[in-house]
């Protein structure tokens, strides 16, 4: 009895603490269910926030979606415009180049007629100075042979004026002189027609 009694004891004993086990343990599944609750409920409301973020996230990727294709578009109608800026300069480049080459081909090409025309213009003026070197000796040649000439010209003019101015005086002298004698003549045969004059005249003669 006594070891029946202890055996029963013991049952009671183990069941005593089983049911404690038990109700702690149910203490604890509860615990668990309240904390596992909490935690759905938690995850719930994180995954109703995920979802209502995640469904923002959708509308404002799909908003930046079309921002984003807006904005390529822009920047495609842009990069084309650059691109044509880019080509209308390019073309604008290389014509300006091909000017400047053209420019430069004029300018060499003038510099070298201009040097032309300076290598003629020198030659040119020496074969003008010679000419007028020449021609200057020539004229200066035919100014002395002129000025000898009217020299020579004058020299035989004056001569025969002088011969003719002597030969005019002396003609007039002559001139004067038969003048004189023919008057004289005249006069004595007037003074001797005279007879006053006349013994005059021989008085004159006689005291001579």
């Amino acid at each position: 009895m006594v070891a029946g009694k202890t055996w029963n004891d013991l049952l009671k004993d183990q069941i005593e603490v089983f049911r404690t086990g038990l109700d702690d343990v149910g203490y604890k599944v509860r615990l668990h269910e309240t904390h596992v609750q909490a935690k759905l409920t938690e995850v719930e409301a994180s995954a109703y926030t995920a979802i209502k973020r995640t469904a923002e996230l959708e509308a404002w990727c799909a908003t930046t979606e079309e921002r984003m294709s807006e904005v390529a578009s822009l920047q495609a109608a842009r990069f084309d415009k650059v691109a044509e800026r880019q080509e209308q300069a390019h073309h604008l480049i290389e014509s300006v180049r091909h000017e400047e080459k053209l420019q430069l081909r004029r300018v060499e090409s003038t510099a070298d007629k201009l040097k032309d025309l300076e290598e003629q213009l020198t030659k040119n003026e020496e074969e003008l100075r010679a000419q007028l070197k020449k021609e200057s000796e020539k004229c200066l040649d035919d100014l002395q042979r002129v000025q000898t000439l009217i020299r020579s010209e004058q020299t035989k003019r004056l001569a025969e004026f002088e011969q003719k101015v002597t030969e005019r005086l002396s003609m007039e002298s002559c001139m004067r002189e038969r003048g004189t004698k023919s008057l004289y003549e005249e006069l004595n045969k007037r003074l001797e027609k005279d007879p006053q004059t006349s013994a005059v005249l021989a008085a004159l003669r006689d005291n001579g």
